[in-house]
Order: structure tokens, then C-alpha cells, then sequence
């Protein structure tokens, strides 16, 4: 049963509509103007009931966003259902996530969509990406990383403190320190594309 949380606080007649839909298994509609809690809502129902979420950025639409969905993994075949979106600011291309393990997620931008000089810019590595950090409970925030260039990849590292990053048009990483602010560049030969840890702890 749904009884809001720690970071939501429900009214009665939510929790009766939210249990009912879990009861019942059927979708709830929740309406209402961007930013007004509803994909807050979706993750801290998820996170109550144990259901695992899973992000998507969405770049091939009129909408450049944060798609969140939670996983039915009970049956034979996983069951995905769309649960809300955050929106990127204006002049973002989101083209990568990481989760930062409380219920948000970083995000990397390859370029402003409506940028006509972006490519030529990428061509001489000039800055055209960005960070972002999105809070469910407080919105998007710029992070603050220094020049990128085709932002084209992101992870967190297992400990938290280290944002990777891969700028596809400098052919480079760059390591951002999340608690200092520090930022560090290596040089890889190559144009990276994605970025994740394995299991072992490996980029």
C-alpha cells in the first residue's frame, strides 16, 4: 500500500486512487501543468512498491526529455510502462543519462538542436554540450564542467564522485570530481560514443 513518503507527502485521495490502480492493476491518469509533480509522483510510487524504474533520454522527437518507466520483470516477457518526463531546458539535445542513485539522474547534451553552426564547431572542438542534473523534488540544474564538445556519453562512478564524460568531437574523457569541482582530460585517439561501468567496476 501506498502511503506517500519521506520526500511525498499524499493527500487521501491519492493514496485511495494510487492503491486502487495497484489493486486493480490498471493505469492512473495524472494530470497536470509541466512541473507539478508528476513524474515525482510515478518515481516515489516505484520506489514505495519496489518496482524498478528505468530512464531514457528522448532526442528523436519535438520533446527532448527524461523519460522514466517502471519494469514489470514477474512475467514472462518485462513489462515497461511510461511513467513521466522530465523536459530539458531549451537548447539542450540530451544524448546520454546516468542515474545518480536517489531517484535523479545526470545528462549530457551533444548540442542545441536549432544550432546550425554546431557540427562546424565540433569539427574544430569547440564547446557546444552541457550537464545537467535533475532532482525529481527541485527540476534541472546546469552542472558546471567546463567546455564540451559533442557531449556523447556519461557515467557515474560506483562510489558517486566522479562523473565521466565523452566528448565525442574532442576525442577525449573528462573526469569531473563531483565534491571538489575538479575537472581532468584524457586523451583517447579515438571519437568516443556511450560510456558505462561493468560489473567490476570497469569503464
Amino acid at each position: 500500500q501506498f502511503q506517500g513518503t519521506k520526500n511525498y507527502v499524499a493527500t487521501d485521495d491519492l493514496k485511495v486512487a494510487v492503491n486502487a490502480a495497484v489493486t486493480l492493476q490498471r493505469p492512473l491518469l495524472i494530470k497536470g501543468e509541466p512541473g507539478t509533480g508528476k513524474t515525482v509522483l510515478a518515481i516515489e510510487v516505484a520506489k514505495a512498491l519496489g518496482a524498478p524504474l528505468l530512464y531514457l533520454v528522448n532526442h528523436g522527437s519535438q520533446r527532448m526529455g527524461i523519460e522514466v518507466f517502471d519494469l514489470d520483470l514477474s512475467g514472462a516477457v518485462p513489462l515497461a510502462r511510461w511513467r513521466g518526463c522530465a523536459v530539458m531546458p531549451e537548447g539542450t539535445l540530451p544524448n546520454a543519462l546516468a542515474p545518480d542513485g536517489f531517484g535523479g539522474a545526470y545528462v549530457i547534451s551533444f548540442h542545441a538542436p536549432r544550432d546550425g553552426g554546431a557540427r562546424e564547431r565540433m569539427a574544430r572542438r569547440a564547446p557546444t554540450g552541457s550537464v545537467w542534473h535533475w532532482y525529481p523534488h527541485e527540476g534541472l540544474r546546469r552542472v558546471e564542467t567546463g567546455p564540451l564538445s559533442g557531449g556523447n556519453g556519461i557515467a557515474l562512478s560506483p562510489d558517486g564522485e566522479t562523473l565521466w564524460l565523452a566528448e565525442w568531437a574532442a576525442g577525449r574523457l573528462v573526469a569531473l570530481d563531483l565534491a571538489r569541482g575538479t575537472r581532468r582530460e584524457i586523451a583517447l585517439g579515438y571519437l568516443p560514443d556511450n560510456l558505462h561501468f561493468t560489473a567490476d567496476g570497469q569503464l
